[in-house]
């Protein structure tokens, strides 16, 4: 049992989780080289920035997760654990299985480590926060509400619009009175313009708005968050939580808050490469403060200042020679030299490093052990670590990765230079947009590369409907065909497998807000995908990732049952999905919609629902999936469909309008029994 925290509400032990990979190739090129967690910025790496601020928040108890490059990690952790080990219990987990970060917080769960509410951090984050502060803030959220499960912590940057962070913010939707969130997006790429879901407005009477939100990769947990994860293998990764969560709060019964840090807070986490070169910058203006040069934490106590007003800093063991000049936003490492009017501007040169004379260096990362000859002009690149240039080498917009020897007098531009399998020199251009994301200084704003989005994250927190705009019209088109087919798939899988029906709403859920559907649509599509289903009930496997598309094409092949056999297998999978049609259908306007879908697939499959359809509809008003009402109301109706996903072909030649009456005229029994029945209820009352 561990000691009690005496600050900290009476709980046994205020304890942090730190997963320290991001599962992503965000930083392009330093992944395969660092683990997040392990990434040094400004000669520093991650972990011991973040070790520093669960330290002084008084945290007891932290448990270090790791999935790759084992032997490194547990190099380095032996100077930290020895750093930190007097103030903070450091307990590794090493899983080099882990491919996901909802995989990590299962294995957490099994393991049964976290004993109580915890502070979860990403391998990014950075930030200088009384994280214990913060955390008594979610729990007096959790004494409001029990099933607040979750804090997040955002910063507010103010106006990002023009700024290196633009890429970064999120929109935040949230009930003003308790900062619940409502919905958290990434800000749609190279639009001002963003969509506000008019149900927010409907559900809360107050509702504030952010648009420059910055996620810092902290988050305030209550013991539930594992469990969450374990329990929905859907979860892959934190914003998976967060966007499923917030779709489905009643499904699950649990709410999000969040909040902001004070404005003397500080917190960026790396996200990209601009956002690194930032928060280099960040640190070495102080705005992170404590953690900064010459101050905290152990790593960066041994610089000193070259120029106050510049911001540039040198470590005490380094060695500048005659007219050396180190610029602003500048810092040079533990036993490195700085050859005679070798002058260095806008970049960072890590430990034991050798500089020549006349070497200029503008807006570079030097990483540890790297050798620079006489004379070379190195701007806007990254120098990874053991790096060998020979004299008057000119590199520009250039990687070099770890080890790599230039012997020859030689320009390089736009260009990974690395060894081979062979131990042979290679080289690979860079694109234009691979330089903007990862070297470019960013001193003007440039709109031609303003409009690129990053594969990890476009569906982290996306609500798409502001790009949309832009999207030509023929894929539009194309997102309910998507969008019916997915939900075919969800239920095909759903009734073969015998899953339960909440997964599936989820399932539902996610695919109308991925393709942004409008709700009468989901209900509209939930229908005819159900009616559809017997169609496709010897298909165990079905051949097309366009399920949808795979029905049309192969209608005739498999439309080899009766009109009996069909409405036999239709009964089944309607009283199996009974709460998936309640949960869409239920209301007025649903229940309009389902009627809808109905007609339309009449007109489409004449022949096989239409001696039963009556049946169908009894079945439906005994399970109260659709209202007596709404039944004689679209009965008065005349046939009308606007819907993108009636079918333009059927089984007949006959008009639309013709069917209809038809149709009214299979059902009129059950139209009068309804209407006998009303009249009955009528007289009770009346008596």
């Amino acid at each position: 049992m561990g000691t009690k925290s005496k600050g900290y509400e009476g709980q046994e032990c205020l304890q942090a989780l730190l997963i320290a990979d991001n599962f992503n190739d965000n930083l392009s090129y330093a992944n395969n080289i660092y683990p997040d967690a392990l990434m040094p910025v400004v000669n520093t790496p991650m972990l011991e920035y973040a070790l520093q601020t669960l330290c002084t928040s008084g945290v007891q108890e932290v448990f270090l997760y790791f999935s790759r490059q084992i032997d490194y990690v547990k190099s380095c952790l032996k100077p930290l654990k020895k750093q930190f080990g007097d103030w903070i219990k450091i307990t590794p987990i090493f899983s080099d299985g882990c491919r996901t970060f909802g995989d990590a917080m299962r294995h957490i769960d099994t393991i049964g480590c976290i004993r109580n509410d915890f502070i979860l951090l990403r391998g990014s984050a950075f930030t200088n926060a009384d994280l214990k502060d913060l955390m008594n803030i979610h729990k007096a959220k959790k004494r409001e509400d029990k099933n607040a499960a979750m804090t997040m912590v955002l910063k507010d940057f103010g106006n990002l619009k023009d700024t290196t962070l633009r890429h970064e913010r999120h929109i935040l939707y949230s009930n003003d009175n308790t900062k619940q969130v409502l919905q958290i997006i990434k800000h749609p790429p190279g639009s001002n313009n963003f969509h506000m879901p008019l149900q927010f407005f409907l559900s809360n009477q107050s509702v504030t708005i952010k648009s420059d939100a910055v996620d810092t990769h902290v988050y305030l947990c209550s013991q539930s968050v594992l469990s969450l994860f374990s329990d929905n293998f859907d979860f892959q990764t934190i914003e998976d939580f967060i966007r499923i969560i917030l779709i489905n709060e009643e499904l699950y019964n649990t709410r999000i808050y969040w909040q902001p840090l004070l404005p003397t807070d500080f917190a960026l986490p790396i996200q990209s490469w601009r956002a690194y070169r930032l928060l280099t910058k960040f640190i070495l203006r102080r705005h992170g403060h404590p953690l900064a040069p010459d101050s905290r934490p152990k790593s960066l106590r041994e610089y000193v200042f070259t120029n106050v007003l510049d911001m540039s800093y040198k470590h005490h063991t380094a060695v500048l020679s005659n007219g050396a000049s180190i610029g602003k936003d500048s810092i040079i490492g533990e036993s490195s030299e700085l050859g005679e009017n070798s002058a260095v501007n806008t970049s960072v040169i890590g430990a034991n490093c050798v500089i020549g004379k006349k070497v200029s260096l503008v807006n570079t990362l030097v990483f540890s052990g790297a050798k620079i000859g006489d004379s070379c002009v190195i701007k806007n690149s990254i120098i990874f670590e053991n790096c060998t240039i020979s004299a008057q080498t000119k590199l520009t917009n250039c990687i070099m990765m770890p080890n790599v020897m230039l012997n020859k007098i030689e320009n390089y531009e736009n260009t990974v230079l690395e060894v081979d399998l062979n131990n042979q020199l290679s080289e690979k251009k860079l694109e234009d947009l691979e330089i903007y994301k990862i070297l470019s200084t960013e001193i003007s704003y440039d709109e031609k590369y303003d409009d690129f989005e990053d594969p990890h994250n476009d569906h982290c927190h996306s609500d798409t409907s502001s790009t949309r705009a832009s999207t030509p019209t023929a894929i539009l088109e194309d997102d309910d065909e998507n969008f019916l087919s997915e939900v075919i798939e969800s239920l095909h899988r759903g009734y073969q497998d015998k899953l339960e029906c909440g997964p599936l709403i989820i399932e539902i859920n996610c695919s109308r807000f991925a393709y942004d559907i409008p709700l009468n649509q989901v209900s509209y599509n939930v229908m005819k995908a159900i009616l559809i289903l017997p169609f496709l009930q010897n298909e165990k496997h079905l051949p097309c990732a366009n399920i949808y598309r795979f029905y049309k094409m192969k209608k005739e092949e498999i439309m080899s049952i009766t009109a009996a056999d069909y409405f036999k297998s239709l009964k089944k999978i309607l009283t199996y999905f009974k709460p998936i049609l309640v949960n869409y259908i239920k209301p007025e306007i649903g229940q309009e919609d389902c009627l809808q879908a109905i007609e339309d697939f009449v007109y489409s499959n004449k022949k096989y629902i239409m001696p039963y359809l009556k049946n169908l509809l009894h079945l439906l008003y005994n399970d109260d999936v659709l209202s007596e009402q709404v039944i004689l109301d679209w009965y008065e109706q005349e046939y009308k469909s606007d819907s993108p996903n009636a079918e333009n072909t059927s089984d007949n030649t006959e008009s639309p309008e013709k069917i209809a009456i038809q149709l009214r005229k299979e059902i009129t029994p059950f139209i009068t029994w309804l209407q006998e029945a009303e009249e009955d209820s009528s007289d009770e009352d009346s008596s």
